[in-house]
């Protein structure tokens, strides 16, 4: 099977002085043609159809577009890819380990599809995993999972345990509450500033939790105590990873193209990802601050839709990975 029919993607924004007449049409591009930061990788359905309706994808997009910063997108089957094709694509020179992306972003946590009987799988095989952990460790880059869930992947684990009753989990999932980051962030002021919250987000609460399995996970995002008491005390909300050598990052919430909180956040692990400050990301020259801003000032009266990511069955799946 040829490669363009396994794999489209597409240089979704550029910045002005790289910009080139062919990096903007989605369809497919030689991968040398755009020069992305950013390599966004989603799922191609089963019918060949994107699942670029994902509201993960679209908030990333969002972000992307709205500031100009460089990015190219990667869809794989759910029927799965060759290990050889990832690799070729992930690097520009794997022998030198000149890596081709800053950054490798998931906006759907695991790549995840729903199968016949609700049994939510990964387009990519539990082995492949290892090619993004290796491309991490010896690339110098950074790897990103959105609408992630607590897991020994990330070092953590629910806060309040699995709750297995749809109206409870509804209660405790969805309870509105405040984001806030860790001290020291460069854009710890900004987002204080944004007084984003959970409001419409499923989002899941998290602890640290030490599964003695090389991760060690540090605190980037918290979710204040709530009004009604279901969580008391500060939870996790984001963490920052370490998994011998591979550094990630795993936000735990539902993640929504019409989301003040998403577009605030995606700022952030842009910075974080790509080690660079945001004005030399951003087509606008903005800095992380400002573009948090711009968003908290322009976004008041965004309308927050109801998001539901359906992801209480990751943990199961993907356990036995490490």
């Amino acid at each position: 099977m040829q490669l363009k029919s396994l794999l489209k993607f597409a240089c979704l924004a550029v910045l002005p002085t790289v910009m080139a007449s062919d990096c903007n049409k989605l369809e497919d591009l030689d991968k040398d043609e755009c020069n992305a930061e950013i390599l966004i990788i989603t799922t191609l359905s089963e019918n060949k159809e994107s699942n670029n309706g994902d509201e993960g994808f679209k908030s990333v997009v969002n972000t992307i577009k709205r500031f100009s910063v460089p990015a190219m997108q990667l869809e794989i089957p759910i029927t799965g890819v060759d290990t050889k094709v990832i690799e070729d694509y992930l690097w520009q020179d794997k022998e030198n380990k000149m890596a081709r992306f800053n950054a490798v972003v998931f906006p759907n946590g695991r790549v995840s599809y729903s199968s016949s009987g609700n049994i939510w799988k990964s387009a990519i095989r539990g082995d492949q995993w290892n090619i993004f952990y290796d491309y991490a460790r010896e690339g110098n880059a950074r790897l990103v999972f959105l609408n992630e869930y607590p897991s020994n992947h990330t070092g953590t684990d629910l806060y309040a345990g699995q709750i297995d009753n749809p109206a409870e989990a509804e209660k405790k999932y969805k309870v509105k509450q405040l984001v806030t980051p860790e001290s020291g962030i460069a854009e710890e002021e900004a987002l204080a500033e944004a007084k984003v919250d959970t409001n419409g987000v499923w989002h899941f609460p998290a602890k640290i939790q030490n599964y003695n399995n090389g991760v060690t996970a540090e605190p980037l995002l918290y979710f204040e105590p709530d009004d009604e008491q279901n969580y008391p005390e500060k939870t996790i909300a984001a963490v920052t990873c370490e998994n011998n050598g591979a550094s990630y990052a795993g936000f735990f919430m539902g993640f929504g193209g019409w989301s003040k909180l998403s577009n605030a956040l995606n700022v952030i692990w842009l910075s974080w990802a790509t080690q660079k400050d945001f004005k030399l990301l951003s087509g606008e020259q903005l800095t992380s601050e400002d573009a948090i801003n711009t968003i908290s000032a322009s976004d008041k009266t965004t309308k927050l839709e109801v998001l539901f990511v359906t992801l209480t069955t990751l943990f199961t799946i993907f356990a036995t990975l490490f």
